[in-house]
């Protein structure tokens, strides 16, 4: 476990953000640590800091969005109404549909 989701384990979504700001700079733009960095948000019910960074990785490849659509049937994401709901929230708010 890394010390973002460390941070969002207890909540402090102030520390979560500064440790994916840290990681980017490491990392530079790699939009699959974003991905993965914004899912882990929202699946922490921390959307609306995840909604921005959808944002940048959707502008950049919009592949992005039909991995996401399909994580409930991988598994990743709950196939019932929360887990679907919560993708069709971050697909429409982050591209604008």
């Amino acid at each position: 476990m890394c010390d973002f989701e460390r941070a969002l384990e207890k909540d402090d979504v102030e520390m979560a953000m500064k440790e994916f700001d840290v990681a980017m700079k490491l990392v530079g733009d790699n939009v699959e640590i974003a991905f993965w960095s914004a899912l882990t948000l929202a699946m922490n019910r921390k959307v609306d800091f995840a909604l921005p960074i959808f944002r940048k990785v959707f502008s950049v490849d919009k592949n992005w969005v039909e991995l996401l659509r399909r994580l409930p049937k991988a598994g990743v994401v709950s196939n019932d109404d929360e887990g679907r709901a919560l993708l069709k929230q971050i697909v429409d708010e982050a591209t604008g549909q």
